[in-house]
């Protein structure tokens, strides 16, 4: 039973559509959430989609202001903005560990993760740079300088582009990745603050903190439309681009807010009763399928599709993984039962290939039909495909 669950949980992941996942398909909901920041008090917080289960995640950094969420780990980085100088920190979801990942001298405003690439990315506002270094905080560069007043910052790799928006001028300008090509794409905002990318649509979305609105227009900066007016100060943002929301964080009413990706039905879903707090960036971990956004939920492995497909009697399935994990590699049937374990153990990065050859775990030959492959990472993080077995 638990691994038939399990198989069901995977398949709801790349939204296959089958009866018994639209069963699954509610509680995963349920798991993703919702992150946010406040400087004063000094919290990282956390709740449901709806808003409930807000919960304090850690309240012993100084000025946290930038976010990032490394889901596949289950860790978040966080970036300070104290007097002159800030860190950025790396804390288990739970709060419990917390590592100085890197020294700088100046607030860190935001943060973007590459796993495929091992490094991160941050943006120092008051310096007006932006800088990479490995994924444990070493060969610390500068990428773009000057990049005035970097509130918020998105890296197109596809395009080898960099966008951020210009807090202090109003600006929102992208450059190439080596700082080249400076282009102001929109200009006239008051106090842009935090970016949102959907590139499957070609559309970013940012929030004008004293413009008190939310705007979006293509990536190249034409057809600039406003989103949402009158609004009290909105700052972090974030998509749910499969279910056709919007959420924000309100500085000027202490609360996290959702609508339509229309702009309609404006909700609450939560309001702080803190009475000096200080909403600033907002993160999710919903995963939109149909954008690259900002949300950096990372799974650092690949899983290729099976060759030949369909085969018979044997097929080669091949993965990439960027980590040294413990790997489980499995062959599951429509009913979701379990056919074959091909991989269990520890296993170091690179690219990898098992062979299936139609047996089951007690060495009998399988039927024709459509079989799902699932490779699960620490059993946290999980890719399946399916391949077709014809006789």
């Amino acid at each position: 039973m638990k691994k038939r669950s399990y198989f069901h949980k995977v398949l709801n992941h790349v939204a296959l559509t089958i009866i018994c996942m639209l069963l699954v398909s509610i509680g995963l909901q349920a798991q993703e959430k919702l992150y946010w920041v406040s400087n004063s008090p000094h919290q990282v917080l956390r709740s449901n989609l709806d808003g409930t289960d807000v919960d304090i995640i850690i309240n012993t950094l100084e000025y946290p202001t930038g976010l990032a969420i490394d889901t596949a780990n289950e860790y978040l980085y966080v970036g300070l903005a104290g007097d002159g100088d800030g860190n950025i920190m790396k804390v288990s979801f739970d709060g419990t560990e917390v590592e100085t990942l890197i020294n700088t001298e100046s607030g860190v405003s935001a943060i973007q993760l590459d796993f495929n690439n091992g490094k991160i990315y941050y943006a120092l506002i008051f310096d007006n740079i932006i800088k990479r270094a490995d994924l444990d905080g070493s060969n610390v560069e500068t990428v773009i300088d000057p990049a005035n007043s970097p509130n918020d910052f998105f890296i197109d790799y596809t395009e080898s582009k960099i966008y951020w928006t210009d807090y202090f001028d109003g600006f929102i300008k992208r450059c190439n990745l080596d700082g080249s090509d400076i282009e102001t794409l929109i200009s006239d905002q008051l106090y842009p603050c935090h970016l949102f990318f959907d590139n499957q649509n070609n559309k970013m979305y940012w929030s004008n903190y004293l413009g008190n609105n939310i705007n979006f227009s293509n990536l190249d900066g034409t057809d600039h439309q406003v989103l949402i007016s009158g609004l009290s100060n909105p700052v972090g943002i974030t998509l749910d681009l499969n279910n056709n929301h919007i959420y924000w964080a309100s500085y000027g009413s202490k609360s996290i807010k959702r609508a339509d990706l229309d702009g309609a039905n404006e909700i609450t879903l939560y309001t702080s009763t803190e009475e000096d707090i200080v909403f600033w960036t907002l993160k999710s971990t919903i995963q939109n399928n149909s954008s690259a956004g900002n949300i950096v939920s990372f799974v650092p492995f690949e899983l290729h599709q099976n060759f030949p497909n369909p085969f018979n009697p044997e097929t080669t399935i091949s993965y990439k993984i960027f980590n040294a994990y413990q790997v489980n590699l499995e062959i599951y049937n429509l009913k979701g039962q379990l056919v074959k374990s091909l991989v269990n153990k520890n296993i170091g990065r690179g690219t990898h290939s098992v062979t299936w050859n139609g047996l089951d775990n007690d060495g009998n030959s399988v039927t024709s039909g459509v079989y799902f492959y699932i490779l699960n990472l620490d059993t946290k993080i999980a890719k399946v495909r399916k391949c077709l077995l014809l006789k």
